[in-house]
């Protein structure tokens, strides 16, 4: 028997059954939809972040006085000059920028809203570059006196109406101060848009003082800084200190990333033991429908092998055909997802849809629709002509 002919043998029987077909198959389908779309979703994530990480690469190196490291780390202290001046000494280091990080109330355009300010001495602002901030409209701030700002992307937008729109030139309220807008920061996914940056000395004269909680570290040998910094904070006592590079956090975000992954392949398994029950009940089916029809096919010179071949291609189809549905709607549910991110501001939550979760999200049903067929083509297989035949 050709292999045309296995394929034209099931597609005349799956075009009289369509309906039953395309029953077994939804559950694959729901399967396969639901991996395509947490999957395309992470590695999205994934892909973002790892770009915005290559803009720090091997030339910074952030300081926080903490307990614990990477997301969970708790600003719990601040910089002394002392450590900032001893950090500056180190071998590798380029400079170390000191910074102020809080989060406070802001109001514009008769809005309110909450907002994450880092206060920075003007005289460093250049150096924001490595920490991938790039300006959309206007400047970076240049007067470290004056009461000027530059925003982030979703304040500049306000609540995506036009009306609240936050313009270079116009006024925002911090502090209990009113400052000019002078620069906006292009879009990205991470906190860069709900940010502020606000001139330190400015700060100093509403506040009287400023406690920095974290340093900025610039390098020019990666190595040898990162050695020296772990070297000089672990022979330290008392206040703890966490270090953070772009590689411990990529490191971190692709271990969330994983465990998602992982996640989401287990909640989508459940959807697929339940298919591959419904396969097995069908291809049963199937064989009992096909009984004498199998017996004649054997009588006209078909073998065992050749029947088990075909029962195990049509148990394949039926996953490939929920697989193909699941990709589709997963492909759709995928891009309306990454739309209703970006217009909450999760600009880093857009899916990316890879040649190799096509592949798998054709393959996996495939071979689950097969191993759900195996114990059906087998007995199909064995089926005696002489008794199918005379089956009624």
């Amino acid at each position: 028997m050709k292999i045309d002919d296995y394929f034209l043998f099931i597609y005349k029987y799956l075009s009289k059954k369509k309906l039953r077909t395309l029953l077994t198959s939804i559950g694959i389908t729901i399967g396969v939809a639901t991996i395509f779309v947490l999957v395309s979703l992470s590695q999205g994530l994934q892909n973002y972040i790892s770009n915005q990480l290559s803009t720090l690469g091997d030339k910074v190196i952030f300081i926080y006085p903490g307990v614990s490291k990477g997301f969970s780390s708790s600003i719990n202290g601040f910089i002394s000059n002392t450590f900032l001046e001893n950090i500056q000494r180190l071998p590798g280091v380029q400079i170390a920028i000191p910074e102020y990080l809080i989060s406070t109330e802001i109001y514009y355009n008769n809005n309110y809203g909450v907002a994450t300010v880092y206060v920075i001495n003007t005289k460093y602002i250049n150096y924001l570059k490595y920490d991938g901030y790039q300006i959309y409209q206007g400047s970076l701030i240049n007067n470290n006196d004056q009461c000027q700002v530059d925003i982030g992307y979703n304040i500049y937008k306000g609540n995506n109406n036009p009306n609240d729109q936050i313009n270079v030139g116009d006024y925002i309220n911090i502090f209990n101060q009113r400052c000019e807008v002078i620069g906006i920061f292009q879009e990205t996914g991470g906190g860069f848009n709900n940010e502020i940056i606000f001139p330190e000395g400015y700060y100093k004269k509403i506040f009287g003082n400023i406690n920095y909680n974290y340093l900025m570290i610039i390098v020019y040998n990666y190595n040898l800084a990162y050695i020296a910094i772990n070297d000089y904070i672990n022979s330290l006592k008392g206040q703890s200190y966490v270090i953070i590079t772009a590689k411990s956090l990529e490191s971190e975000i692709n271990s969330i990333v994983g465990g998602l992954t992982i996640f989401s392949l287990i909640i989508a398994s459940v959807s697929l033991l339940i298919s591959a029950i419904n396969i097995l009940n069908t291809m049963y089916t199937s064989v009992l429908e096909r009984y004498k029809e199998i017996g004649l096919l054997k009588a006209l010179g078909m073998d065992n092998n050749e029947v088990l071949f075909l029962f195990l291609l049509e148990s394949g189809i039926i996953g490939l055909i929920g697989g193909i549905f699941g990709i589709i709607f997963g492909y759709i549910m995928s891009n309306i997802a990454g739309f209703i991110f970006k217009s909450m501001g999760f600009t880093a939550l857009q899916p990316y849809i890879s040649i190799q979760l096509i592949i798998f999200s054709l393959l996996f049903p495939f071979f689950i629709g097969i191993l759900s067929g195996t114990i059906p083509a087998i007995k199909a297989s064995r089926i005696d002509p002489m008794i199918a035949l005379r089956y009624e």
